[in-house]
């Protein structure tokens, strides 16, 4: 099982975007967590337009869960 977590919604305290890559070759599995940056900011206009509590924008901004 690998969960590389989200766009956005990271628990880890960074807020970049994680994914991962799965190669698999023969008997050999390798596992690359990658995180790439994205718009924060836009994606926080888009909650606060949709009418979501303030806490969602500060757990995109923070990287991490607060509820």
């Amino acid at each position: 099982f690998i969960n590389p977590g989200s766009c956005g919604r990271m628990f880890d305290g960074n807020p970049i975007a994680s994914y991962a890559l799965l190669e698999i070759v023969g008997d050999t599995i390798r596992v690359d967590l990658r995180r790439i940056a994205y718009s924060i900011e836009k994606t926080m206009a888009g909650l606060k337009k949709s009418g979501l509590p303030e806490i969602y924008c500060e757990m995109y901004r923070l990287g991490r869960k607060l509820n």
